[in-house]
Parts: structure tokens; sequence; C-alpha cells
């Protein structure tokens, strides 16, 4: 069950909130990335978290964060259901929201994969009254105490970790990272190179992987990819084309790449995903 309650596309900077329940299962390996920040409470039940190649038990009361492409899943239960309140974000969204009064360190542990991996909050009292006004709000259908209680929670996030300073964050190229973004988003199934790229972020060849790495923890090729696979996966689960077209449309050359890509994200081939829809 999944209840989308404020989701805004456009430009990919803002953030969606929704509920999930999932049952009980055991030694289920799903993985899969996102080009999104991913933050997760657990509202009642237990199991097991795995963030790339560590491994997590969950209680209720912990909240998990995942940053852009760190690979993931739950692929134990222990109750007969896991319930959680779940967040995906833009990492320009993180950017320009907190940017004026977080410390810029601390942003940046919750986006770049250079940092090792965070994960886990749990038993700190001030993240926990912010999940709690969140979920009050969110039940409430509060839409405009939501926008203000997000914010709210991932500066209580930030504070939470002890971090090194990663320079001013007030030299960021949201904008021109943002049109890179933009011509990646516009062009998923269309073949585009890293000069393409850099150009429509009016960068330089040498210098775009850097700023794109810094403002959303990815290169631009990493981006591209997963953002290949997220469109793949939307795809199968909302028609009924053939994964050949799928591959086409999400701009792979020929279907084994196709099969190679999404089976390194997801942990399954496109038909097997399928199959388990």
């Amino acid at each position: 069950m999944e209840r989308t309650y404020y989701s805004e596309i456009s430009g990919n900077q803002l953030f969606t909130l929704f509920d999930s329940v999932k049952y009980r299962k055991k030694n289920s390996y799903r993985n899969h990335r996102h080009t999104q920040i991913e933050l997760g409470y657990i509202v009642r039940g237990s199991g097991e978290y795995i963030i790339e190649q560590s491994s997590f038990d969950i209680l209720p009361g912990d909240l998990f964060l995942v940053r852009p492409n760190e690979q993931h899943c739950v692929p134990t239960i222990t109750d007969d259901e896991l319930v959680s309140l779940n967040i995906h974000m833009s990492p320009l969204y993180l950017w320009r929201v907190l940017s004026d009064y977080v410390e810029a360190g601390k942003l940046n542990c919750l986006v770049s994969s250079e940092v090792p991996i965070l994960a886990r909050v749990r038993g700190n009292k001030a993240v926990s009254e912010a999940v709690a006004k969140l979920r009050e709000s969110f039940e409430k259908d509060d839409r405009f105490a939501v926008r203000r209680l997000v914010p709210e929670l991932l500066e209580r996030i930030c504070e939470s970790f002890q971090s090194v300073h990663h320079g001013d964050n007030r030299q960021m190229r949201l904008d021109d990272v943002r049109n890179a973004i933009r011509f990646i988003e516009d062009n998923l199934s269309a073949s585009i190179t890293l000069d393409d790229i850099a150009r429509a972020g009016n960068m330089s060849r040498s210098n775009i992987n850097g700023w794109f790495h810094r403002v959303s923890g990815m290169t631009p090729y990493e981006y591209l990819l997963v953002r290949r696979i997220e469109y793949a996966v939307e795809l199968l689960r909302s028609s009924n084309v053939t994964v050949l077209a799928i591959s086409e449309a999400c701009g792979f050359s020929n279907l084994s790449n196709f099969n190679k890509a999404f089976k390194k994200r997801t942990g399954l081939t496109p038909q097997e995903y399928r199959k388990e829809l």
C-alpha cells in the first residue's frame, strides 16, 4: 500500500511523501537504487535493512537515510507487516531549502557517496519530535504544515551527524546543474554524451562531473543510467509493452545491455521484475 501525499516533479526540486505497508518475508533481495535521497521512518514492525554492504536491524522509531545511488533493500520482515512513512527528495531540494542555515558539510553528508554510510538515526529526541509533527500533519492532510516540517526534519537530521566541512555551498552551481538534470530528463531515450550534458549546464566537459557530483551525489553518467532504470520500472509497472520496446524507450542500444543494467541495479531481470508485480 502506498499513498502519495505531496509530489512535485517539475524541475526535480521538491519531495514526495507517502506511507507504505510491506508484509512478512524472508531473504527476498530486491535491491534498487534511485537518484533521490530517501528517508524511511519505521512506524511499526521489525526486520532487516541492507544499504550497500551494511546490514541494519529494524525497530519502530528508526529513521533510515539512503543517499542517491546507494543500493538498498528490505530482505526480511519478521512481523506480519512493516509500516513506514517515507520521503523521497531530490538533492536540489535539499540544497535550495537548507543551504542558507545548515553547514555545507552537514548537507554534503546527506548526499555524497564519499562520506561513509550514515544510514540509521535511532533514539534522537529532536528527530523523533520532528517526525511526530510531520506524521500528524500528514494524517491531517495539512499540505502547508508538511512544506514547513520537511525542512525542519532535515535540519534535525543534519544536526545529528558530525561531518567535515566540504566547502562553501554558496558557490554551488545549482541552476547550471538543474539545467543539466532537466536536459537528461528530457532525453532519457536519446543517445546523449557528456559533452551534450555539459553544454546544457553551461559548463565545460572538464568540470561537469565535479559540480554535478557535488550537488547530486552522482556523476552525470550515473544519474542518466539510474534514471533510465527508474523510467524502465515505471513502464514495467504501468504498461504491457514489450521489454524490447521499454529498453529502446529508455535509451539502451540493445536488449542485452538493458537486461544487464537493470539486473545490476534491481537484482532482477526486467522479465523477472514484471512477473513479481
